[in-house]
């Protein structure tokens, strides 16, 4: 039986695959190292997988991970998964960004884009990761994800920047007041996570010009911070997991063939296309 993990910095979506074929699937917590010890992390994986798995002989594992690109947090990640699992199965770690470009190109070469949470752009050669910026995460980096179109649009808020009726519309939608904002970005465990749900009521306001203004100009921060830093990007196809990608691909598409980029495809999950990869 393999275990198949795709892990961002919201959830975690687990497979038992068998033979090439998916057995069972659950939605976790995510798992970045970087918001966990590793104690928090094997009681995280405890309460969450083990009843999943239950009494199942797991083979092999294949963890890909937001935060993963760092060998401590790759160790962390496999130690905890150790602690869980029985039969000393063969585990491999592996950054999101990887596991994204595995599962939108397979063995093909390729710009893989990770859009969810956060963000990320590499070149990938069919194999591995050639060229790309490190992440910075949603402080310093994160250009074009959940967690940079919420910050952007939170500034606006409190700064009173956006129109009347934007402002009418998120108070009767969410109930919370400038304090309340300021607590959970700057007091509270993972900020990130609050930030990027703001998604949903900016995609459910796209018809609002502000609002539209807003997304290109985070998605064009995207393009130039990430995409166009990579060496013969016009070159190469384009693929992008993630699910702010997939429901804001009528926003981006226009913006990749402003940018010289013919083609780009879009998938909610990298999960079927990994399975696939490791079959």
């Amino acid at each position: 039986m393999m275990l198949l993990a795709d892990s961002g910095s919201t959830n975690t979506h687990w497979w038992l695959a068998e033979s090439g074929q998916l057995r069972a699937s659950i939605v976790s917590r995510g798992l970045n190292p970087f918001f966990y010890t590793p104690k928090s992390m094997a009681a995280q994986l405890l309460t969450d997988l083990q009843p999943f798995i239950k009494d199942q002989q797991i083979q092999a594992v294949h963890f890909y991970g937001a935060g993963c690109s760092t060998s401590a947090n790759r160790q962390m990640v496999r130690d905890a998964l150790n602690h869980l699992l029985k039969g000393d199965p063969d585990i491999s770690i592996g950054n999101d960004l990887l596991g994204a470009a595995r599962a939108l190109f397979g063995v093909e070469p390729g710009i893989a884009c990770i859009l969810g949470t956060g963000s990320n752009a590499c070149l990938y050669n069919g194999s591995e990761i050639t060229h790309g910026l490190p992440s910075l995460g949603y402080v310093l980096g994160d250009e074009g994800s959940g967690t940079h179109l919420g910050k952007v649009f939170l500034e606006n808020l409190l700064k009173d920047q956006l129109p009347w009726e934007l402002n009418q519309a998120f108070s009767q939608a969410y109930k919370l007041d400038r304090a309340q904002i300021l607590e959970e970005i700057y007091r509270k465990e993972h900020p990130n996570r609050f930030l990027a749900s703001f998604s949903v009521f900016i995609h459910q306001q796209m018809h609002h010009p502000r609002i539209m203004e807003l997304l290109e100009d985070c998605f064009e921060a995207f393009f130039r911070e990430q995409v166009c830093k990579l060496p013969g990007y016009t070159a190469f196809k384009m693929g992008c997991v993630g699910s702010v990608g997939y429901h804001y691909r009528n926003v981006i598409r226009p913006l990749a063939i402003r940018h010289g980029i013919s083609g780009i495809a879009f998938t909610d999950s990298p999960m079927e296309g990994l399975l696939a990869y490791h079959s």
